[in-house]
C-alpha cells in the first residue's frame, strides 16, 4: 500500500494544524525549567537568620530581591562580605 507525496504532506497538515489548536496559540516548551535557582550559603543564610532571629525563607527573599526596604539590604551586605570571607579561606586552604 503505497501512500503519495499529497497524501502525506496532508496527513503532516492534518496533524500540525490540530496541535495548533490544543495549544490555542501558546507557547509551550516540553519538559524545560524556566527558572534558574539560586544557590545560596546555607551556613551563612543560618547565621545571618539566627543573628536577626529571622526565618532562613526571609533571608533568602531578601537575597533574591523580593523583599525590599532598609533591612534586606544590610542582610544582602553582610551576606556579601561574609561569602566572600569563606570563599577566600576555602581558596587559601
Amino acid at each position: 500500500m503505497l501512500i503519495s507525496k499529497f497524501e502525506k504532506t496532508k496527513k503532516t497538515f492534518r496533524i500540525s494544524v490540530f496541535l495548533k489548536s490544543l495549544t490555542k496559540g501558546q507557547n509551550i516548551k516540553m519538559n524545560k525549567n524556566n527558572t534558574n535557582r539560586n544557590k545560596y550559603n546555607d551556613l551563612v543564610v543560618k547565621k545571618l537568620a539566627e543573628k536577626y532571629k529571622i526565618s532562613t525563607s526571609y533571608v533568602r527573599k531578601s537575597l533574591k530581591g523580593d523583599r525590599t526596604g532598609i533591612f534586606p539590604d544590610l542582610i544582602i551586605k553582610e551576606y556579601k562580605e561574609l561569602n566572600k570571607i569563606i570563599d577566600d579561606t576555602l581558596n587559601n586552604f
